[in-house]
C-alpha cells in the first residue's frame, strides 16, 4: 500500500496524518474489520437459509459448491451464481421446488439465468459420481478424489455417493 504521507499529499494536506489514521480506524469499526471478498461458501450459507433447506439440502449444496472448485470451466461465474445454481440442484434432487420467488428476490437470479452455470455443475457432480447419471458403471475421477471422500462420510448424509437426478434442461423454463 502506499504510504501513509502520500495520502497527506493527495489531500493537498488538508488532512494531517493523525487525522488519517483515526478516519481510517473509524471506517474499519464500522465495517467491523470485515474486509474480505465474499465467496461461494459465503453466499451459499445465505442462500440455503433463504431456502429453508434441510440437513439434505444443506450437505447436497455443500457438495456440489466445493465440487466448484475443481472446475476450470466454472470459473467464468460469479461465486453468487454457483451458490444459487447448487441450491437450485439441491432443492432439484431433494424432490422439492427447484426455485421459488423468495429465492429470486434474494438472489437476483432466475432459474434461466442459471441454466449454462447450474448444467456445468450439474455435469461436474456425475463425472465424479461413483455410477454417474446414466447409471453406468463410471470410476470416480481418482486424479481428485478429497472432495468426493468428504462427502462420503455419515455426518454429510453420504451425498456424494448417491447419484444425482437428471433434469431436463426445460427445468429452468417452468414457473416455480
Amino acid at each position: 500500500p502506499p504510504p501513509l504521507a502520500d495520502f497527506c499529499y493527495i489531500t493537498d494536506n488538508t488532512y494531517e496524518r493523525e487525522e488519517l489514521i483515526q478516519m481510517e480506524r473509524r471506517i474499519l469499526d464500522v465495517l467491523d474489520f470485515e474486509l474480505s471478498v465474499p465467496t461461494t461458501w459465503m453466499f451459499l450459507m445465505r442462500f440455503l437459509r433463504v431456502a429453508e433447506a434441510d440437513g439434505e439440502v444443506d450437505c447436497l449444496g455443500m457438495y456440489l459448491a466445493e465440487l466448484s472448485l475443481l472446475e476450470y470451466s466454472l470459473l467464468q461465474y460469479l461465486p453468487s451464481q454457483i451458490a444459487a445454481s447448487a441450491v437450485m440442484l439441491a432443492l432439484h434432487n431433494a424432490g422439492k421446488p427447484h426455485w421459488s420467488t423468495t429465492l429470486e428476490h434474494y438472489t437476483g437470479y432466475t432459474p434461466i439465468s442459471l441454466r449454462e452455470c447450474a448444467t456445468l455443475l450439474h455435469q461436474s457432480c456425475t463425472k465424479n459420481a461413483p455410477g454417474g447419471s446414466t447409471g453406468q458403471q463410471q470410476q470416480r475421477d481418482s486424479s481428485l478424489p478429497a472432495v468426493g471422500e468428504k462427502y462420503a462420510k455419515e455426518n454429510v448424509r453420504k451425498v456424494s455417493e448417491r447419484q444425482l437426478r437428471d433434469f431436463n434442461p426445460t427445468l429452468f423454463d417452468q414457473p416455480y
